[in-house]
């Protein structure tokens, strides 16, 4: 199981770069780069890193398909492999539904087919071949890259955020890996069963479609503080819907049940601690250095191919410290 790393991207950028210098020197095989409402650019973020580093690779978790035109994301995620010497990895997902219409003032229309044309022209795009495009949503007629020099073929890797059943079937399809976010271990199970069962279906090999999940994670010696902090993060993210009907999907609808009322008023601290324990270390780990290095090898009967830590909040320290903490902690 490789270790990788996501970088929140709620610091500035020479933080974000210091973190990713860290992550390489300590072996992990990707740094991940967020894309927060608000906050830096995956993008941006992603160059940074990929100018700063030399061997690990750099991926975006993830860049939501609706607020970038496909054409132009091929473009774009052909720039980066080329500023990073073939070590981008493109990761898109279809976003949050409340946060698209109340954020951007977007509809998340057809997801599942969306994400699938998406995908085709982003390819289309980034091969820079002369070619057309005739979907139930995108038409493209005619596009070639128009260059002085001769574009050399890139085998772009694109990995699908994905939770719910019809995409992660969608990404034994076409996908080169799915990203699972705050995904209890059960989930993660299930998770590669659909994705194995599509990609036969496919023809493909379901071992070469890479299962990466994203586990927040808090580092402290003590480990109540970091506890307290996973807590109000997890409780963050199980008011987001797709989250809330994942996790009542996958047999934990008591555990939401019982702290349901306070997500719909907003109260995450009284969430974070009404959440059961069983719950919490489903998804996420929190504690001393050593604890958190016992948590990550429970992945190791999962499934998964990739563990993504992501550092939580911490109350005691700045984000750039706490990175750096988790950085060390969970080292290969």
């Amino acid at each position: 199981m490789k270790m990788a790393l996501q970088i929140r991207s709620v610091m500035p950028l020479k933080d974000s770069i210091e973190i990713a210098r860290l992550a390489e020197d300590h072996g992990y095989d990707t740094v991940w780069l967020s894309e927060g409402f608000g906050h830096n650019d995956a993008v941006t973020s992603v160059t940074a890193a990929a100018l700063n580093t030399s061997r690990i690779k750099v991926g975006s978790s993830v860049m939501v398909v609706y607020l970038r035109h496909p054409v132009l994301m091929g473009m774009t995620a052909k720039s980066l492999a080329e500023i990073s010497n073939d070590r981008f990895v493109l990761g898109l997902g279809t976003g949050h539904r409340n946060q698209l219409e109340e954020f951007y003032g977007l509809s998340q229309e057809r997801p599942v087919r969306y994400m699938r044309e998406y995908i085709d022209v982003v390819r289309m795009a980034a091969s820079g071949r002369s070619s057309s495009y005739d979907g139930e949503i995108f038409n493209i007629r005619g596009y070639h890259a128009r260059t002085t020099y001769e574009l050399e073929e890139t085998r772009l890797p694109i990995f699908m955020g994905v939770l719910n059943e019809q995409m992660l079937r969608l990404a034994g399809r076409i996908a080169d890996g799915v990203i699972l976010a705050y995904t209890p271990k059960s989930h993660i199970r299930q998770a590669r069963t659909w994705i194995a069962e599509s990609a036969t279906e496919a023809g493909r090999n379901p071992d070469e479609i890479t299962i990466a999940a994203v586990v927040p994670a808090g580092v402290s010696i003590d480990g109540t503080t970091a506890e307290d902090a996973l807590r109000l993060r997890i409780a963050s993210y199980a008011s987001l819907p797709d989250h809330n009907r994942m996790l009542r999907a996958g047999g934990h609808g008591d555990a939401i049940d019982a702290v349901q009322e306070y997500l719909d008023q907003g109260d995450w601290p009284a969430v974070a601690r009404g959440l059961s324990e069983e719950l919490v270390a489903e998804i996420g780990t929190a504690g001393t250095p050593e604890r958190c290095r016992q948590a990550a090898e429970s992945y190791a009967g999962t499934g998964l191919d990739m563990l993504i830590v992501i550092p939580v909040a911490m109350p005691d320290r700045s984000d750039a410290q706490h990175h750096a903490d988790v950085v060390k902690a969970f080292a290969p």
